[in-house]
C-alpha cells in the first residue's frame, strides 16, 4: 500500500497541476475546475461507495482513476449504473476495457502491449527459457497473461511460473527453484520495492540470465531496492522520460516547480489524462 500510494500522490499532483493550468487559462467560460480526491486504498469492493460518493455527494463529472486494477473494475460497473466518465490512467490491465463501456477510457498502454515488446527483444536476443517470478494478485495475473500465452504461441513457453505474495520481503524458495530449471532469462512482474528486492536476492542466488521487467520497475523505489544488481535490468515501460519531447520536458519542468520533485510515469499519464477530461468538459459542455 505505501508504494501504490507514493504512485498516487504523483498521479493526484498531477491532476492538480491540469486543472490550475486549465484554471489560469480561464477554466470553463470562467468557472475554476476542482480535483475532488478520494482514495481507493480501501478494502476490495469498497471502491463502489467512493464512485457513489463521487457521484451523489462530490456531483463530479469525471473520475480520473488510479493503477489498482481490482479497484478500477469495481469502478467499471459501479459507473454502468451510475453513468459517471472514467478515465483510467494508471491500470495497466488488459481486461479493464474489454466490457465496452462508452464512457470509459484508457490512456495508458497496457500490459498485452508490454507483452509484444518484451516478447519481440527476447527473440531478438535469442532467449527461448525465460521464468516468470510474479506478485500472486489480480494485477501480476492479468499482467502476465499475455506473455504466457504468447510465449506459448511462438514456440517458447515459459519454462517455470513462480508466484509471491504482496509485502514479500524473502523470495528465496521461489528463485532456488527457478535457478533449478536453468533458464536464460528471468521476467519480474510486480511491484517496485518487491520486485527490486527479488532482483537482489536473484543475483546473490548467482543467478546471471538478463532480467526483464514491466513498467512499475521504473520507479525509484525499484533501484534503491536493488541497489546494485538493478544494473543491467530491462525495463518495457509505458514512456521513456529521458526522452526530449518538448512536451514532456516541459511538463517535468512544471511538475517539479509545483511540487518540488520529479514526476514520473504515471504522474505524466495522469497529466495527460486529466487533460482528457477537461479537454472534453470545454469541448462538449456540462
Amino acid at each position: 500500500y505505501d508504494e501504490k500510494a507514493a504512485i498516487g500522490r504523483g498521479m493526484l499532483h498531477a491532476a492538480q497541476l491540469a486543472a490550475e493550468e486549465a484554471n489560469a487559462r480561464g477554466g470553463y467560460h470562467g468557472l475554476p475546475f476542482r480535483v475532488m480526491p478520494r482514495t481507493d486504498l480501501v478494502l476490495w469492493g469498497q471502491s463502489s461507495n467512493e464512485l457513489v460518493g463521487f457521484a451523489l455527494d462530490d456531483h463530479v463529472w469525471a473520475v480520473l482513476s488510479s493503477l489498482n486494477s481490482n479497484h478500477n473494475h469495481v469502478l467499471s460497473r459501479a459507473t454502468l449504473k451510475l453513468m459517471v466518465p472514467i478515465v483510467s490512467a494508471g491500470s495497466t490491465d488488459p481486461t479493464l476495457v474489454e466490457h465496452s463501456i462508452p464512457w470509459l477510457v484508457r490512456c495508458i498502454n497496457d500490459d498485452r502491449q508490454a507483452a509484444y515488446v518484451l516478447l519481440a527483444e527476447l527473440a531478438r536476443r535469442g532467449l527461448e527459457r525465460t521464468a516468470l517470478l510474479r506478485v500472486n494478485d489480480r494485477d501480476g495475473r492479468t499482467g502476465v497473461m499475455e506473455l504466457v500465452e504468447g510465449a506459448r504461441r511462438v514456440g517458447r513457453p515459459i519454462i517455470l511460473e513462480q508466484r509471491y505474495d504482496e509485502g514479500a520481503n524473502e523470495f528465496g524458495p521461489e528463485l532456488r527453484r527457478i535457478r533449478e530449471m536453468d533458464p536464460d532469462s528471468l521476467v519480474v512482474w510486480g511491484n517496485p520495492r518487491e520486485a527490486g528486492a527479488a532482483v537482489r536476492e536473484a543475483r546473490a542466488l548467482g543467478l546471471r540470465v538478463p532480467i526483464f521487467g514491466f513498467s512499475r520497475l521504473q520507479e525509484d523505489t525499484f533501484l534503491k531496492a536493488a541497489g546494485e544488481a538493478a544494473e543491467g535490468v530491462t525495463v518495457i515501460a509505458t514512456m521513456n522520460p529521458q526522452r526530449a519531447d518538448p512536451r514532456w520536458t516541459g511538463f517535468r519542468q512544471r511538475y517539479q516547480q509545483r511540487w518540488g520533485e520529479p514526476p514520473d510515469t504515471f504522474a505524466a499519464h495522469a497529466y495527460d489524462g486529466m487533460e482528457l477530461i477537461l479537454g472534453a468538459v470545454r469541448r462538449g459542455g456540462l
